[in-house]
């Protein structure tokens, strides 16, 4: 039988208000306007969790979020759990973009 527990989210959303303040830095262009979304909890118990979400609070008091985020998508990136956009995947977000502008 399911606990309740398993089967809640935890959401966290991270966006990034600013502009880079010329135009050498790259890192920050790429980064400003950005949302990025975590999910938590599919899938993890209680303690996988906790330490989750005490490593992000963690990031978040020594100022060091940004950091934790950028590291978390590389460890994605070379677990091969992210992949490129193709071109496919483009047209598809405009096609749906179009369609939510005239809805």
């Amino acid at each position: 039988m399911s606990k309740l527990e398993n089967l809640m989210h935890i959401t966290i959303t991270v966006s990034v208000h600013g502009k880079p303040v010329g135009p050498d830095f790259t890192t920050a262009a790429d980064i400003c306007g950005e949302e990025f979304t975590l999910n938590l909890g599919a899938g993890a118990d209680a303690d996988e969790l906790a330490a989750a979400l005490n490593e992000i609070a963690t990031a978040a008091q020594e100022g060091r979020l940004y950091g934790w985020m950028a590291q978390e998508i590389a460890e994605m990136v070379a677990a091969d759990d992210i992949v490129p956009l193709t071109i496919d995947d483009y047209a598809a977000a405009f096609k749906k973009s179009e369609g939510d502008a005239h809805a």
